[in-house]
């Protein structure tokens, strides 16, 4: 018995997410697999324990002497202690997200409330809870509110004291300020036409300062969590301080440039956030750790870093590391206080152990770096003003193996150079502009290969213009066919309808993301605006892209480990059977799209929801219906008018017959009609075959249940279902040739039999 209960290794990040609830579930399978041990006693208990964590946990109770501080010691890092002012804000401020299911949001808005601490109360006492919240909400300085939620528990008299002392305190501490003269040694002097603008930066940085410890330099908080208290001065042989903030007379000179360390930290406008409203727009609230911090956006910072006094506050782990970083000029620097690796949300991303560097006196919370930009593929921030947008980067080539593109060329291969094409101005224009932008994002190259291609311009059915390459007079001629197999859509479809929820990825230009080898370049020219180009990565239109960028995608999948993910081509689905599941699948795809350089189309992307449009098909949960979409062209159609446009109508009905029913029964009135214009009975025979496309769905099939066959013959057709469970799984019919139809009906019936058995409807 104990074998069945054995529980698997713990092996939790204890700043994941959901960390605090697998530590509960794992301690739960533990108890019981302890309970099912006869005569243990607490020695063994311990050394059990320590054989069921993995090498990272059992470092945290390695020198611990008993089972039961063991457990308290796990406990105490898994389990945070829940702020339940801070829940109910986050269940205030919840909002259905795009695409999510009234079903999965009301889920998530009950699992957020487990955190809210609940009560029985009087009328009276809920009125104070909703007024302490909105307080706490409505507070203009997030000093103010940061040192409220700092308590566990707190009413809201005790809220509107605290509160009042940290404003009144904030006041006389910039009353304070004024009396102090202002400083310029350590600085440039300002020239008169500067004057008003240096004397500003220069008060600013004096209120940061002395919002800043007088202990340790580092920004205010209370004394017994000072990392200065026990600390001895080496300038002054004093305890209590830091020589940095020492205020002994002794060596003059180290005054000044600590004045310089502490103001350069903020003299940078990057740093200036909460003062000059030109970088509101390059501010944003996210989720660290669970804490909602201000975070300012900074391409001009190489690394990302965070305010020390919060991660000391919050006693996260931190890591010794030292780096000195330079800010605006080579004369302002400040040294890195170590680093730790956090967990950061932002808009429905997550991003696992990010490194944040730590830094004292930062005026915003987090300051986030190229290193957390270049996660994603661009970045945009609308300032407002009234030129074009302004492209900085591109597409960049993925972190991929190199594919050989023309590996097998047939033996007569010969560069071949196609005459030129003349184009309209305007197509001239835009080809161009398309040129343009693929050599700024290095997608291609100035080619002096002997091969050249043509350009042509073809326009959609929703007229949107696109630039293609002729190949098939040039290397596609001589490329032989690469037969990596493309996945089933019809099995494809099947194995995602098994899930519950769905995301769809749609990749940027997916082909121009994966490089291809030098020396297979040039037979990729091709010629634009007089001049001749080659493909830096892999081209529309040459016989093997398709093959080599499936495989590709399937190796990265494979690769990674990546569970319930299926691509076809730059379409990737991940699935889940539960909205968890699919959180970690979705995080575990995502963290090896960033691993390999993978950027998607937003726009084209569909996140977590029960229902998708996939291939052509509409798919949830064990149910199949026709994209509503592409059959919009035949609900449009008019009725035929002649024989050209009655055969046109019955192949578009034809492509959608595993939908309908006993199709070839119902389309012989429409497929044998010959006047014109139709009849009252054909037009019916037309209008119901549209009723039944739009009402048409397949539930997929349970291969461990039972299946059954159901088959029919008419005069002119026969016809076959396969059901589970009284509903329909796939359909079958064919009509009979004329020699057939002068069968008899018992034969008819046979042949009904035989061939939906023979059929794909019953595999």
């Amino acid at each position: 018995m104990d074998k069945l209960l054995r529980p698997k290794e713990l092996d939790i990040d204890p700043n994941a997410p959901l960390a605090s609830e697998k530590w509960t579930h794992w301690y739960d399978t533990f108890q019981n697999f302890l309970s099912s041990i006869k005569d243990i006693n607490e020695d063994f208990k311990l050394k059990l324990l320590k054989n069921h964590v993995s090498a990272t946990v059992y470092m945290l109770i390695s020198d611990v002497s008993s089972y039961s501080m063991a457990i308290d010691t796990l406990k105490t890092t898994y389990i945070k202690v829940k702020n339940d002012i801070f829940a109910r804000h986050l269940v205030a401020t919840c909002k259905q997200q795009p695409g999510q299911t009234v079903e999965s949001f009301m889920l998530k808005l009950r699992s957020l409330a487990r955190d809210c601490d609940f009560k029985e109360v009087t009328a009276e006492q809920h009125r104070d809870i909703c007024i302490r919240d909105a307080f706490i909400t409505g507070l203009a300085s997030n000093t103010i509110r940061q040192r409220l939620l700092e308590k566990t528990s707190l009413t809201l008299q005790s809220a509107f004291d605290e509160a009042r002392v940290l404003e009144t305190a904030t006041t006389h501490a910039q009353a304070y300020n004024s009396t102090n003269e202002i400083s310029c040694g350590a600085m440039k002097t300002p020239t008169s036409s500067h004057l008003e603008t240096y004397i500003s930066i220069e008060d600013q940085e004096l209120n940061a300062i002395k919002s800043l410890c007088y202990f340790c330099g580092r920004r205010r908080h209370s004394r017994t969590e000072c990392s200065a208290r026990n600390a001895l001065c080496h300038q002054c042989g004093k305890k209590g301080h830091f020589q940095t903030v020492c205020k002994s007379s002794k060596t003059t000179a180290n005054k000044a440039d600590s004045k310089i360390s502490l103001t350069s930290v903020i003299t940078p406008c990057t740093l200036l956030s909460t003062h000059f409203s030109g970088l509101t727009q390059s501010t944003a609230q996210v989720n660290v750790n669970g804490l909602l911090l201000q975070a300012l956006i900074d391409t001009g910072s190489c690394e990302s870093y965070i305010s020390e006094a919060i991660v000391k506050r919050n006693k996260w782990p931190v890591r010794p590391s030292t780096n000195r970083i330079f800010m605006a000029t080579t004369h302002l620097s400040e040294k890195t206080l170590g680093h730790t690796f956090a967990d950061v949300q932002y808009k429905g991303e997550h991003y696992k152990k990010v490194k944040l560097s730590l830094l004292a006196g930062l005026c915003s919370d987090v300051i986030l770096g190229v290193d957390f930009i270049s996660l994603h593929k661009e970045l945009t921030i609308p300032y407002g003003g009234k030129r074009n947008p302004l492209h900085i980067c591109g597409l960049k080539a993925a972190r991929v193996e190199t594919p050989s593109l023309f590996s097998n060329l047939t033996s007569d291969c010969r560069p071949v150079a196609t005459k030129s094409r003349k184009h309209s101005i305007g197509d001239n224009k835009f080809i161009e502009s398309e040129v343009r932008k693929l050599l700024s994002d290095k997608i291609i190259e100035p080619s002096k290969s002997p091969w050249r291609a043509q350009v042509l311009v073809t326009t959609n059915e929703r007229h949107k213009r696109r630039m293609v390459i002729d190949y098939s007079q040039t290397i596609n001629r001589f490329t032989l066919l690469d037969a990596y197999p493309m996945p089933r859509v019809d099995e494809l479809v099947e194995r995602i309808s098994n899930y519950s929820v769905f995301s769809t990825l749609d990749l940027k230009s997916a082909y121009h993301q994966i490089p291809i080898k030098t020396e297979e370049r040039p037979f990729t020219a091709f010629e634009a605006c007089g001049k001749l180009y080659q493909f830096c990565r892999i081209p529309f239109g040459v016989t093997n892209g398709v093959a080599c960028f499936q495989r590709t995608i399937n190796q990265i999948i494979e690769n990674e480990k990546l569970q319930d993910t299926f691509a076809y081509v730059d379409n990737v689905t991940v699935c889940g059977h539960d909205q968890e599941s699919h959180d970690e699948n979705m995080q575990r795809f995502l963290d090896a799209s960033r691993k390999y350089g993978i950027t998607f189309n937003e726009d084209k992307s569909t996140i977590a929801t029960d229902k998708v449009c996939l291939l052509g098909y509409e798919i949830s949960k064990g149910l199949l219906k026709p994209d509503p979409e592409r059959f919009q062209a035949l609900r449009n159609l008019p009725p035929p008018h002649d024989m050209r446009s009655q055969k046109r109508i019955v192949g578009m009905l034809a492509y959608y017959s595993q939908w309908i029913p006993n199709f070839s029964n119902k389309i012989n009135v429409l497929a044998n009609n010959t006047s014109f214009p139709l009849s009252e009975t054909v037009k019916t025979a037309l209008n119901e075959l549209k009723q039944e496309l739009e009402k048409a769905a397949i539930f997929t099939i349970d291969y461990t249940g039972p299946l059954t066959v159901e088959t029919d013959a008419s005069d002119v057709a026969i016809a076959a279902t396969l059901n589970q469970d009284g509903r329909p799984v796939a359909f079958f019919s064919r009509t009979l040739s004329k020699s057939e139809r002068r069968h008899s009906a018992i034969e008819k019936e046979a042949y009904a039999i035989v061939e939906s058995l023979g059929n794909g409807t019953t595999t």
